[in-house]
């Protein structure tokens, strides 16, 4: 996904439409029009695109802009994310605050983190040849919550305010505590697996989130 499909999605959270979370249509010039907009308006969005650039001026090797962009997100917000860090679009941060993100973490598609939240290794512990978690699609993690290790986390899922994870979570569920625990799996039928990929396309989702859906 380039830097613009990312950017796209993430501004899809500013655009909602029938409820729905919806990718902003038109050319790249409108685009940075709404880039640009949202940025200055929003504290929330601001903080993603700083994450963004620093991201892509990593994988340009632009040292000097990746420290600067990096080092702008740190000072102004008081958190840090690492420019190896894997975030897919749609990444929404509602209270951008110390905030701690390690090297290489995978997160999915339109995942929500609130503020304080820790992602990161747990003392050397290794699984799979990775040290860090991955995280599914259309998760939510609340303030406060510390996810560290090799785990995996599932698409749909929530993780409760304060919450500590050092265990995998499966898909759709709803999970807290500390250490935490799953409290419920959410039931999705086939239907709403099908409204699922229906509203996709229908909301302009790229292809290969739309494929997301289909198991």
């Amino acid at each position: 996904m380039s830097f613009w499909d990312k950017v796209k999605l993430d501004l899809s959270w500013y655009n909602i439409r029938n409820g729905v979370p919806t990718v902003p249509r038109g050319g790249k010039g409108k685009l940075l029009m709404l880039t640009v907009r949202q940025a200055l308006k929003s504290e929330a969005f601001h903080a993603v695109l700083l994450f963004r650039l620093c991201s892509y001026f990593h994988s340009k090797r632009i040292k000097i802009l990746t420290f600067y962009y990096s080092n702008r997100l740190r000072r102004r917000y008081g958190s840090t994310i690492a420019h190896t860090a894997d975030i897919a679009g749609g990444l929404r941060l509602p209270h951008p605050y110390g905030l701690v993100i390690g090297g290489k973490i995978k997160i999915g598609t339109m995942t929500t983190i609130g503020q304080h939240v820790t992602l990161g290794g747990n003392f050397g512990k290794m699984k799979d040849n990775r040290s860090v978690p991955v995280i599914g699609d259309w998760c939510f993690i609340c303030a406060g919550a510390v996810v560290a290790g090799p785990i995996t986390v599932g698409n749909d899922v929530i993780i409760g305010a304060n919450s500590t994870v050092s265990k995998d979570i499966p898909d759709h569920a709803i999970a807290g505590g500390n250490p935490c625990a799953v409290s419920k799996i959410k039931e999705i039928t086939l239907e709403d697996q099908r409204n699922k990929i229906l509203h996709a396309r229908y909301f302009g989702y790229p292809e290969e989130f739309v494929n997301s859906f289909i198991r």
